[in-house]
């Protein structure tokens, strides 16, 4: 449907899921090139990086240079064609999923090398709307979640390796499960239920571990 720029690699494009309008949505982490082909009527535009102090770059260099919007999602038509970029500001979001409300989430990864730093961003679920940036910037430069044109995480999960995530409906699982949403952790071996709340016009939410296990590479699931 589409060739891809940029990485191939662990941060570059993953995965693809249906929307509720027919479209279908893309997830490519931060080493990807948006496309150059985007709709001019893309709901995220004029993204930059805007910073007043100069950059503190990753010690090893690893993604040094990387521009503003980070990972991303595009929504396509059917033939792969009227690109549009529908959320950014994320760093490597490996999944992304619907709820039963029609709304999208992704499970985006935290830099490990950022541990200790005051802009680590733990791991975290993201109520990926419409035109929202969620504040990735390479280094030093990530929003903070008190900027007003970014939308804080809908939960934190903490430190991990997020891959995949679903929407819990069509589980035989009980009913508060169908509502959530299951995600991987690759590093721990976990599978984490996120039980959402609605808030405001947005949602809040609780994790619960179901299982884990340390030989437990987890990459992606279906139901």
């Amino acid at each position: 449907l589409r060739r891809w720029k940029g990485s191939s690699g662990e941060h570059g494009p993953h995965a693809l899921v249906k929307g509720p309008d027919d479209r279908i949505y893309a997830v490519a982490g931060n080493f990807s090139d948006v496309p150059d082909d985007l709709s001019p009527t893309s709901p995220v535009r004029h993204y930059a990086e805007d910073l007043a102090m100069p950059r503190q770059e990753d010690v090893n260099g690893f993604g040094a240079g990387r521009k503003a919007p980070g990972g991303f999602v595009v929504s396509v038509d059917r033939d792969g064609r009227d690109a549009r970029l529908f959320s950014a500001g994320m760093r490597n979001a490996y999944g992304i999923a619907f709820n039963p409300d029609g709304e999208l989430f992704g499970f985006d990864s935290d830099m490990e090398r950022d541990w200790g730093t005051p802009w680590y961003r733990p791991c975290r679920i993201q109520h990926l709307v419409s035109g929202s940036d969620h504040g990735y910037r390479e280094g030093s430069g990530k929003w903070p979640e008190y900027y007003a044109d970014s939308l804080p995480p809908v939960v934190e999960v903490g430190i991990g390796s997020p891959t995949g995530l679903r929407s819990g409906r069509g589980t035989a699982f009980p009913e508060r499960y169908q509502k959530a949403l299951l995600g991987l952790d690759w590093v721990f071996g976990r599978l984490i239920a996120v039980h959402l709340q609605g808030q405001g016009a947005g949602y809040t939410g609780r994790v619960e571990t179901l299982f884990r296990g340390s030989a437990m590479n987890l990459t992606d699931l279906e139901v």
